[in-house]
């Protein structure tokens, strides 16, 4: 596999977890702990997938989103959250969603989904 996946969350504990996931499938994973973080790497770096949580202080995971969809190399997003809403709010801005919490067999699903999207456009 070898894609490179941006994990944009406040909560260590999850950033730590999920990073060790996505390593153990193969992915190089980097993350970071806010969208401000996010904006700033993602204008440095290429990344495949951006996985991003929706509610963060400071900037939310869809403002996050608004503010790097639009460059060269805008990673294929999606919108992590338990938001009832986050299926609508992430189809209205363009993202795939995973809903927390997940198990292993939907994130690796959904980040493979992101990926046949970015390589489709």
């Amino acid at each position: 596999m070898g894609a490179r996946v941006l994990v944009v969350d406040d909560d260590a504990m999850f950033r730590r977890s999920i990073t060790g996931v996505l390593d153990a499938l193969g992915y190089h994973v980097t993350s970071v702990d806010s969208g401000d973080g996010a904006i700033a790497l993602v204008a440095r770096e290429v990344f495949d997938v951006a996985l991003i949580d929706h509610r963060m202080p400071g900037l939310t995971g869809i403002e996050t989103w608004q503010r790097i969809r639009d460059g060269a190399n805008a990673p294929g997003p999606v919108l992590v959250t338990a938001a009832a809403d986050g299926g609508a709010l992430a189809e209205d801005n363009g993202m795939a969603f995973l809903a927390k919490p997940f198990g292993m067999g939907e994130l690796r699903a959904v980040v493979e989904r992101a990926l046949a999207q970015r390589s489709g456009r």
